[in-house]
């Protein structure tokens, strides 16, 4: 039930974060930074969601399809618009994704470790995944 909120409530801020008078990468980015600043309120459930040993919290849950299908989907976009280099669009996503899941952890787990303010690290982080696949 937990996953299963935490996934609906990432689809709704997604969808919040989506403006359509935005370019293509300035709404990817928006999208990426409202599943971080999700994560970043709700640090508990995120935790619950995605701890290697809550993954089976994941299995059969729609909402959490639903998510990642969307990142796939934008990757895809992406890539067919020419502002993201041609690539496998699922490996792409994964590769964003765990760039978002490792900078989620590391604040919430081991902040001790971060010399940088989070808000410059994360936005650090997104800048360089949204770099690194740019046509």
């Amino acid at each position: 039930a937990i996953a299963e909120a935490m996934f609906e409530a990432l689809l709704v801020a997604y969808a919040t974060s989506q403006d359509p008078a935005l370019p293509p990468l300035t709404r990817f980015r928006a999208g990426l930074m409202a599943y971080v600043d999700l994560a970043l309120s709700r640090p508990d459930e995120y935790r619950l969601t995605f701890d290697a040993k809550s993954q089976q919290a994941c299995v059969n849950v729609e909402a959490a399809d639903k998510s990642f299908d969307m990142l796939v989907a934008n990757v895809a976009s992406l890539m067919d618009a020419g502002l993201f280099r041609p690539d496998v669009p699922l490996a792409v996503a994964e590769a964003v994704w765990a760039c978002l899941h490792g900078v989620v952890m590391l604040l919430l787990n081991q902040p001790e470790h971060v010399d940088t303010a989070p808000r410059t690290l994360v936005d650090t982080v997104v800048d360089a995944a949204i770099r690194g696949f740019q046509a």
